[in-house]
């Protein structure tokens, strides 16, 4: 695997919310990230993640561009 295509796991951001949902969306195809709609529950849902330091959603992201590319939970 080259360099430019290196993965590295990070804690989500609020920006990967709609990569993260898109993947829970659907396990067997893939959901455009932009089609997934990120409603309120999912904003206080992720702020409580986010704000408690004993939690984090982990994501697989492109190194370099940090663009999420997979998830490990929530």
């Amino acid at each position: 695997m080259s360099a430019a295509f290196a993965l590295v796991f990070r804690p989500a951001t609020r920006a990967d919310l709609p990569a993260v949902l898109a993947l829970l969306a659907d396990e067997e195809r893939v959901v455009d990230p932009a089609a997934v709609p990120v409603t309120e529950n999912h904003e206080r849902a992720f702020a409580a993640i986010e704000g408690d330091p004993r939690n984090e959603i982990p994501v697989l992201a492109e190194r370099g561009t940090g663009a999420a590319a997979g998830s490990a939970g929530p």
